[in-house]
């Protein structure tokens, strides 16, 4: 199945370099991001590419989610031509521009003591909050994002922002998530000390490094960093 993939993803960019050598806006472009980033108004993905397809409306565009890891490893295989994701380690063989920063909160809901405490007016302390377990990323994080989240017990784990929202939401569990992913949540999620909790995470734009870019994802990618910043603000690799 990998073969074929890479089979197909190798087609794909054959028909994309004979548009580029006809020098023709024409052809496919496949992007791949994390979950749950589009309800953030800091990311630039949606505009970008409705000013591409105006400047570009012979090139499809395909949109795929996963976890950092899967949506790196799919631009390093071909799969993808770029790549949304956190800052978290870079991979020698990509290129990565800064394109935003995502505040990140430690959240509670439902009928969870913390929820029930707060709604009862209470101040809580971080040794309070530390005594409940928290939900897991079953990936990669950044050494200092691990050290906070080890102070915390071990709830569960796992690799998806909608799993978190769900297990929070239910309850059962603390959780970290953007704080942006609130406003379309189907619960009420309340922040606990975001002074000591919230942390802001850089998220980047990913391509391959050795690709020979195409006139399609040039376009694209002028589109999408027109309005970066050229270093990474905040603090890199926490999510």
């Amino acid at each position: 199945m990998e073969h074929i993939d890479r089979l197909l993803a190798a087609a794909d960019e054959f028909a994309t370099s004979v548009a580029s050598i006809n020098r023709q806006l024409v052809g496919k472009i496949d992007i791949g991001m994390i979950d749950y980033t589009l309800s953030d108004e800091r990311n630039p993905l949606v505009s970008a590419i409705r000013r591409f397809k105006d400047d570009a409306p012979d090139v499809d565009v395909s949109l795929m989610t996963g976890t950092p890891a899967e949506v790196e490893r799919a631009v390093i295989d071909g799969i993808l031509h770029f790549g949304i994701v956190p800052d978290y380690q870079r991979h020698p063989s990509l290129k990565y521009r800064h394109l935003y920063d995502e505040e990140v909160g430690l959240f509670c809901a439902g009928e969870h003591p913390m929820s029930v405490a707060l709604d009862a007016g209470k101040i809580l302390s971080q040794e309070e909050i530390l005594e409940h377990a928290l939900v897991y990323r079953g990936y990669f994080e950044s050494n200092t994002i691990r050290t906070l989240k080890q102070k915390f017990p071990v709830g569960t784990i796992v690799f998806q922002t909608e799993a978190v929202l769900a297990l929070v939401g239910a309850g059962v569990y603390l959780g970290f998530f953007p704080t942006h992913c609130t406003s379309q949540a189907l619960y009420e999620f309340k922040e606990l000390r975001p002074d000591i909790f919230r942390y802001s995470s850089p998220i980047c734009a990913v391509w391959r490094g050795d690709r020979n870019q195409s006139p399609v994802l040039q376009q694209f990618l002028e589109l999408i960093t027109v309005d970066a910043p050229t270093s990474a603000a905040g603090l890199a690799g926490r999510r």
